[in-house]
């Protein structure tokens, strides 16, 4: 979810890819807890600021621009 945030993917499209990935025990408590996937995904990344949150963590800047070169290298 934070490498495809970092790229730039939609939060939507994150979220749409969530639930390709059907994983019945978390569906069952997030169920139980009167929501989804897609509803946690994107209060998740409501407001986040996903390259702050990586360098708050201990990545580097140089990593963060060598990772996004390297996740958007054409294949």
């Amino acid at each position: 979810m934070l490498l495809l945030a970092l790229v730039g993917v939609e939060p939507r499209l994150i979220a749409e890819d969530y639930e390709l990935s059907p994983d019945p025990d978390r569906d069952e408590l997030l169920k139980s807890q009167h929501t989804s996937s897609r509803a946690v995904i994107l209060a998740a990344l409501a407001g986040l600021d996903v390259e702050s949150y990586l360098l708050a963590g201990g990545l580097a800047g140089s990593d963060l621009e060598a990772l996004r070169q390297r996740l958007l290298e054409p294949l």
